[in-house]
Order: C-alpha cells, then sequence, then structure tokens
C-alpha cells in the first residue's frame, strides 16, 4: 500500500495539540490513508506506517497509543484498523481548509467568488484565467463530503454537522 504524498505541518496546530514532529506525521498519514479507503478506516499496518515515516514499529505502536490517548486517533476493535477523530479533523483539517480559503480570490461583486486560479497554457498572452466551480449548500450553508459522509459547515465557524437530509435537499450554487 502506497502512503501520502505529502504532509503539510501546521506548526500553531502542532504546539496546540502537543505534538512531535512524528506524532503529527503519523496521525496525518493516518487521516490521510482512512480517507482514501473504501472502509474509511486506515488500513496500512504498523509497520507499513514505520517503513513509510523512516521510524520503528515499535515508536509507531507508542505513537499511536499517545494519540489515542490524545483523542486524536480511534482504533476499530475488531479490525485494528485505524482513523482520525473530530479532534483532529476540527484542530488540522479544518485549520487547512481555512488556509486554503484565505486563497479564495473576490471578483467583480461580494457573491461571486472563486476557487484558487486554475492556469492557462496560454503563453501568447500569458493570463491565468479564474475558473469558478459550483459548491454544496444546505440551508444556505456550505458542505463538504469527507469520509464517505456529507458535513454541513455552520456560519458561525463551529464543528461540522453531519448531513442527514437527502442528496436532493443540496444545492449547487
Amino acid at each position: 500500500m502506497e502512503g501520502p504524498q505529502y504532509t503539510t505541518i501546521l506548526y500553531r496546530v502542532k504546539r496546540k495539540l502537543k505534538l512531535s514532529a512524528n506524532e503529527y506525521l503519523i496521525a496525518d498519514s493516518i487521516d490521510k490513508l482512512s480517507n482514501n479507503s473504501k472502509f474509511q478506516w486506515c488500513e496500512m499496518t504498523r509497520e507499513g506506517l514505520a517503513d513509510f515515516q523512516g521510524i520503528s514499529r515499535r515508536s509507531v505502536i507508542s505513537i499511536i497509543q499517545k494519540l489515542e490517548d490524545k483523542g486524536l486517533v480511534e482504533i476499530n476493535d475488531n479490525t485494528r484498523g485505524l482513523r482520525t477523530t473530530n479532534k483532529w479533523i476540527d484542530n488540522v483539517v479544518l485549520e487547512k481548509s481555512a488556509k486554503i480559503a484565505q486563497g479564495v480570490k473576490k471578483l467583480h461583486s461580494k457573491s461571486e467568488e472563486t476557487s484558487l486560479p486554475t492556469y492557462s497554457n496560454n503563453k501568447k498572452n500569458n493570463i491565468f484565467p479564474y475558473k469558478k466551480e459550483k459548491k454544496p449548500f444546505y440551508d444556505d450553508m456550505e458542505m463538504r463530503f469527507s469520509r464517505g459522509k456529507w458535513w454541513v459547515l455552520p456560519k458561525d465557524g463551529s464543528s461540522w454537522l453531519e448531513f442527514a437530509g437527502k442528496e436532493k435537499d443540496i444545492v449547487w450554487k
């Protein structure tokens, strides 16, 4: 099994959660590997995580225990699979989303927003056009799809809420 391609370390969050660099790397790897799995659990073995990160198996086991004690990772009792908890999502994933959102550019009016630029291969005038993509909303709140479920992002910035409605209730705008 191939591991994640990269890790972005948010040092402010790392310090807030009192994580070592290896603890952060293992938690981020678990998060990425569980999101790519059809079972929503990281299926990579402890040996696989150790080999991938270049640390000992014993260190990985110790780190996973620390992450579980801090409420950042949970272990499936049946399969021994791993996944990050809402505490990780709230502190790291949402923080990364906020950093990306800072890159969102305003266009002509307050209501028109776009994603980060899509770069053109047009060498003649060397322009970088912006591509506006539709986003999912429910009850005028933005949504995200993560871990095989839809989540609603409250306007007050509090924790994501699991969407219990039907997909037909989602409005794309």
